[in-house]
Protein backbone atom coordinates (compact mmCIF):
# COMPACT_ATOMS: atom_id res chain seq x y z
CA UNK A 1 0.00 0.00 0.00
CA UNK A 2 0.75 3.56 -0.77
CA UNK A 3 0.89 6.01 2.11
CA UNK A 4 -2.54 7.66 2.16
CA UNK A 5 -0.97 10.96 3.11
CA UNK A 6 0.52 11.34 -0.38
CA UNK A 7 -2.92 11.79 -1.90
CA UNK A 8 -3.64 14.78 0.29
CA UNK A 9 -0.27 16.54 0.08
CA UNK A 10 -0.73 20.20 0.96
CA UNK A 11 -4.48 19.55 1.15
CA UNK A 12 -5.10 22.18 3.85
CA UNK A 13 -3.48 24.91 1.77
CA UNK A 14 -5.61 24.02 -1.23
CA UNK A 15 -8.82 23.59 0.74
CA UNK A 16 -8.37 26.78 2.76
CA UNK A 17 -8.94 28.87 -0.36
CA UNK A 18 -12.50 27.60 -0.89
CA UNK A 19 -13.92 29.21 2.25
CA UNK A 20 -16.00 26.10 2.90
CA UNK A 21 -16.01 23.85 5.94
CA UNK A 22 -13.27 21.49 4.81
CA UNK A 23 -12.65 18.09 6.30
CA UNK A 24 -9.62 15.97 5.60
CA UNK A 25 -10.32 12.26 5.20
CA UNK A 26 -8.02 11.50 8.15
CA UNK A 27 -10.31 13.62 10.36
CA UNK A 28 -13.39 11.50 9.64
CA UNK A 29 -14.87 9.86 12.72
CA UNK A 30 -18.13 8.25 13.82
CA UNK A 31 -20.87 7.48 11.33
CA UNK A 32 -20.07 9.08 8.01
CA UNK A 33 -21.08 9.19 4.37
CA UNK A 34 -19.07 10.44 1.42
CA UNK A 35 -20.81 11.36 -1.84
CA UNK A 36 -18.87 12.08 -5.03
CA UNK A 37 -20.36 14.56 -7.47
CA UNK A 38 -21.26 12.80 -10.73
CA UNK A 39 -20.61 9.32 -9.34
CA UNK A 40 -23.14 6.64 -8.38
CA UNK A 41 -20.68 5.18 -5.86
CA UNK A 42 -20.83 6.49 -2.31
CA UNK A 43 -18.93 5.46 0.79
CA UNK A 44 -20.67 4.75 4.10
CA UNK A 45 -18.35 4.16 7.04
CA UNK A 46 -15.67 3.06 4.57
CA UNK A 47 -17.91 0.66 2.61
CA UNK A 48 -18.78 1.42 -1.02
CA UNK A 49 -22.46 1.47 -1.97
CA UNK A 50 -23.82 1.80 -5.49
CA UNK A 51 -26.71 4.25 -5.91
CA UNK A 52 -29.08 4.44 -8.86
CA UNK A 53 -28.53 8.19 -9.28
CA UNK A 54 -25.47 10.42 -8.92
CA UNK A 55 -25.23 13.56 -6.76
CA UNK A 56 -24.90 16.84 -8.67
CA UNK A 57 -24.34 20.54 -8.12
CA UNK A 58 -27.09 23.02 -8.93
CA UNK A 59 -27.19 26.70 -7.97
CA UNK A 60 -23.99 26.18 -6.01
CA UNK A 61 -25.52 23.49 -3.79
CA UNK A 62 -24.84 19.77 -3.75
CA UNK A 63 -27.91 17.58 -4.22
CA UNK A 64 -27.88 13.99 -3.03
CA UNK A 65 -30.56 11.27 -3.20
CA UNK A 66 -32.49 11.42 0.06
CA UNK A 67 -32.91 7.66 0.35
CA UNK A 68 -29.17 7.03 0.35
CA UNK A 69 -28.37 9.98 2.60
CA UNK A 70 -30.97 8.89 5.13
CA UNK A 71 -29.88 5.26 5.13
CA UNK A 72 -26.23 6.27 5.49
CA UNK A 73 -27.04 8.42 8.53
CA UNK A 74 -29.24 5.76 10.10
CA UNK A 75 -32.36 7.89 9.65
CA UNK A 76 -35.92 6.88 8.75
CA UNK A 77 -37.41 8.36 5.59
CA UNK A 78 -41.04 8.65 4.62
CA UNK A 79 -42.61 10.06 1.46
CA UNK A 80 -46.07 11.61 1.24
CA UNK A 81 -47.15 11.57 -2.41
CA UNK A 82 -50.21 13.77 -1.77
CA UNK A 83 -48.23 16.65 -0.27
CA UNK A 84 -44.95 15.89 -2.10
CA UNK A 85 -43.09 15.98 1.21
CA UNK A 86 -40.25 13.86 2.48
CA UNK A 87 -39.71 13.42 6.21
CA UNK A 88 -36.30 12.42 7.52
CA UNK A 89 -36.19 11.35 11.18
CA UNK A 90 -33.27 10.35 13.38
CA UNK A 91 -33.84 10.03 17.10
CA UNK A 92 -35.61 13.17 18.29
CA UNK A 93 -34.69 15.20 15.21
CA UNK A 94 -36.95 15.61 12.18
CA UNK A 95 -36.47 17.41 8.87
CA UNK A 96 -39.46 17.82 6.54
CA UNK A 97 -38.95 19.08 3.01
CA UNK A 98 -41.47 19.76 0.28
CA UNK A 99 -40.54 19.33 -3.38
CA UNK A 100 -40.11 22.77 -4.95
CA UNK A 101 -40.27 24.65 -1.64
CA UNK A 102 -37.36 26.47 -0.03
CA UNK A 103 -39.00 26.23 3.41
CA UNK A 104 -37.91 23.24 5.47
CA UNK A 105 -39.35 22.25 8.82
CA UNK A 106 -36.52 21.35 11.19
CA UNK A 107 -37.84 19.96 14.48
CA UNK A 108 -41.11 21.78 13.80
CA UNK A 109 -39.59 25.20 13.06
CA UNK A 110 -39.59 26.79 9.61
CA UNK A 111 -36.10 27.19 8.15
CA UNK A 112 -35.45 29.17 4.96
CA UNK A 113 -33.19 27.28 2.54
CA UNK A 114 -31.54 28.87 -0.48
CA UNK A 115 -32.53 25.98 -2.78
CA UNK A 116 -35.48 23.59 -3.02
CA UNK A 117 -35.59 19.78 -3.12
CA UNK A 118 -36.52 18.34 -6.50
CA UNK A 119 -37.37 15.10 -8.25
CA UNK A 120 -35.03 13.98 -11.03
CA UNK A 121 -36.01 12.46 -14.34
CA UNK A 122 -35.50 8.96 -12.90
CA UNK A 123 -38.02 9.70 -10.15
CA UNK A 124 -35.49 10.14 -7.33
CA UNK A 125 -36.00 12.80 -4.68
CA UNK A 126 -32.84 14.91 -4.51
CA UNK A 127 -32.20 17.08 -1.48
CA UNK A 128 -29.62 19.73 -0.68
CA UNK A 129 -27.27 17.66 1.49
CA UNK A 130 -26.28 20.38 3.94
CA UNK A 131 -29.81 21.33 5.03
CA UNK A 132 -30.87 17.77 5.73
CA UNK A 133 -27.67 16.60 7.41
CA UNK A 134 -27.26 19.67 9.60
CA UNK A 135 -30.94 19.49 10.56
CA UNK A 136 -30.25 15.98 11.89
CA UNK A 137 -27.21 17.17 13.83
CA UNK A 138 -24.50 16.04 11.42
CA UNK A 139 -21.60 18.10 10.10
CA UNK A 140 -21.15 18.62 6.37
CA UNK A 141 -17.85 19.27 4.64
CA UNK A 142 -16.86 19.88 1.04
CA UNK A 143 -13.63 18.75 -0.59
CA UNK A 144 -13.27 20.89 -3.73
CA UNK A 145 -10.26 18.93 -5.02
CA UNK A 146 -12.02 15.55 -4.97
CA UNK A 147 -15.58 16.94 -5.45
CA UNK A 148 -16.69 15.14 -2.29
CA UNK A 149 -19.52 15.89 0.09
CA UNK A 150 -18.56 14.49 3.51
CA UNK A 151 -21.32 14.04 6.09
CA UNK A 152 -20.27 12.95 9.57
CA UNK A 153 -21.29 12.84 13.18
CA UNK A 154 -19.71 15.64 15.20
CA UNK A 155 -17.33 14.84 18.02
CA UNK A 156 -19.19 14.19 21.24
Amino acid sequence: GTDKGEYFFNYEAVAATTGANCITPSAIHGRNAIFYIGSTIMSVNGQNIIMDVAPYIKAGRTYVPVRYLGEALGADISWDEATKTVTVTKGDKTVVLEIGSTIAKVNGADVQMDVAPEITGVGRTMLPARWVAEGLGFQVGWNEVLKQVIVQQPLE
